[in-house]
């Protein structure tokens, strides 16, 4: 009997240190989502700052702020790459210049994950551009802002992003001064805005649809057709 008690004595005490250790497992568990869960909601309304030198400011990391970070040059991409990186639908992007290998790694990652994603670029800018070429051969949607015998002096000037929006219930948004080039990053004085806010998200949508036929309907003109060519 003795023999017995003491096996269900040590049964027992290993079942309780099995649930313990379970138990603290889940806590941790949930205490690391909540800790990711903030930092996405922190990192999706900021306010990130680029001045000449590789000084950035604004962006959270481990929920604190980055403040003149020169060291990890880095962590200048991170917040469009982490932008990118957690879209899980559609990714919608108006940016005048694109040159930077990282971000457009980070594109074509989100391609292959089954994100669909749509790219407006400035045709000047796009001219002999290698990165630019080898993201629309991998499937993602370029259309080119070419502008008409009339509008020969205007440019895409456009720099945002609209991640995963849904009507009326969900959209994050990016949108600044910075071209997608090292100039921008580490030479100039620039921002860019991140938010979680709807009516950012639906303005901006509603700008890049209408921007994104504008230019499928100038596709129907002669000279827009000619400088089209030039990129093949």
């Amino acid at each position: 009997m003795a023999c017995i008690l003491k096996l269900w004595y040590g049964a027992s005490v290993i079942i309780s240190l099995s649930t313990w250790s379970f138990f603290i497992w889940c806590l941790l568990q949930k205490r690391q989502k909540w800790k990711q869960n903030r930092l996405f909601y922190m990192r999706h309304n900021c306010v990130v700052t680029y001045s000449r030198g590789k000084r950035m400011t604004g962006w959270p990391t481990d929920n604190k702020l980055v403040k003149n970070l020169v060291s990890n040059i880095n962590i200048h991409f991170e917040p469009i790459c982490y932008f990118i990186s957690t879209a899980k639908t559609r990714l919608d992007i108006a940016v005048m210049a694109l040159t930077i290998n990282t971000i457009g790694e980070a594109l074509l990652s989100a391609n292959d994950r089954g994100v669909q994603i749509r790219i407006i670029v400035d045709f000047l800018c796009a001219k002999g551009n290698s990165l630019i070429k080898k993201i629309e051969t991998s499937g993602i949607k370029v259309n080119y802002y070419v502008p008409s015998i009339k509008e020969r002096e205007s440019i895409m000037h456009y720099k945002y992003m609209v991640k995963d929006y849904v009507e009326d219930i969900e959209g994050f948004i990016s949108a600044g001064s910075m071209n997608w080039t090292i100039t921008g990053l580490f030479n100039n004085y620039e921002n860019i805005v991140f938010s979680s806010d709807l009516n950012f998200a639906k303005a901006l949508h509603n700008n890049f649809e209408h921007t994104w036929d504008f230019i499928e309907f100038s596709k129907l003109s002669y000279d827009v057709k000619a400088k089209l060519n030039l990129l093949k």
